[in-house]
Formats: C-alpha cells, structure tokens, sequence
C-alpha cells in the first residue's frame, strides 16, 4: 500500500501547512488531510503541485508498505 510522506517533508522543510498551501495553492483541509490521513488519494494535479514545491520525485514522497509482507519473517529469513 502506497502511504504518503507528507508530515515528514514539511518537517524536514521545517515548512507550515499554511506556507505549503500559499506555495501550491491546494486549500488548507486537502492537504490536512493529506497530513493525517497517509492513505488519502491524492490527484496527478496535487501531486505535481507537491513535487514542485518541495523539489523531489514521486519515490521520495510515497513509502510502499506491502499488507502481505510479514516483517518477522523477513527478519527472521534474513538472520539465518
């Protein structure tokens, strides 16, 4: 499931949802819930937007987290 990065690029961006906002243009409740909802769908057009402003790709703004991958057993594969 792909989970967005957003809280964690405006961290590092030490950036304000209201700054983000002023510099896409996407309205304050969109990107809020962007922020609190990592699964939230997201448009191509918004998604532009947000490369744009924090100047990176689509791989350094999605985190991949597989519902059928069992973690312990990936650990538990690689320790042996």
């Amino acid at each position: 499931m792909l989970k967005n990065r957003l809280k964690i690029l405006l961290a590092i961006h030490e950036m304000s949802i209201k700054t983000l906002m002023e510099k896409t243009g996407i309205s304050r409740n969109a990107l809020s819930n962007m922020v609190n909802n990592r699964e939230a769908n997201i448009s191509t057009k918004n998604l532009d937007k947000l490369m744009n402003a924090f100047e990176i790709t689509p791989n350094e703004f999605w985190d991949y987290e597989s519902k059928s991958l069992n973690k312990s057993k990936l650990i538990d594969s690689r320790c042996k």
